[in-house]
């Protein structure tokens, strides 16, 4: 009689008396306050840990930065960029090409090549010399070498000189706007 009441007891009672005390345990958890207000001391990491740069105003959601708030409702607003090709644009500053699409100009970018090689002494030097040196005082371009082709808003867009040495090398570029 004691096998039996002992199986009964293994089969019946010690599982549902287990269930019970994992449920309770489970709901006292989930039903508890935390021990502080996140994110100090509430739960290890990596959850409470790093800047709370991110906050959630209405139904949006924006990023604040170093006093630069950015909000993803002003992504769907302002519409994918627009680029003003050189060829279509010759002549007119960035900023005076954008404004006149309804736009604002972000930057002017230009594409730059060798445009004369009478007498480079190395082909690579030329290339990179062409690539990101200017030395033709273009406005909304600093001068110098190893500059990126990322301009200012009043350079000028279209097909212009923009490295020179002359009767050794002379490189160009066509000058873009990318439009907000």
């Amino acid at each position: 009689m004691k096998k039996i009441l002992s199986k009964i007891f293994v089969k019946t009672f010690l599982p549902v008396v287990s269930a019970v005390v994992l449920f309770a345990g489970i709901a006292y958890a989930v039903w508890t306050e935390p021990t502080a207000a996140p994110p100090n001391n509430n739960v290890e990491a990596p959850i409470n840990v790093g800047p709370t740069t991110q906050t959630k105003e209405g139904g949006d959601i924006c990023v604040n930065v170093g006093g630069n708030t950015k909000c993803l409702s002003n992504l769907a607003e302002a519409g994918p960029p627009i680029v003003l090709a050189a060829e279509s644009w010759q002549g007119w500053t960035g900023d005076n090409a954008c404004a006149s699409v309804g736009k604002t100009c972000d930057k002017v970018i230009s594409y730059n090549y060798i445009f004369v090689d009478a007498a480079c002494s190395s082909a690579t030097h030329c290339v990179h010399v062409c690539a990101a040196w200017y030395n033709q005082s273009l406005p909304g371009v600093v001068n110098g070498e190893d500059h990126d082709n990322i301009h200012d808003c009043s350079a000028f867009l279209g097909w212009h000189t923009t490295y020179l040495h002359a009767g050794i090398l002379r490189c160009a570029g066509y000058f873009s706007a990318i439009c907000k």
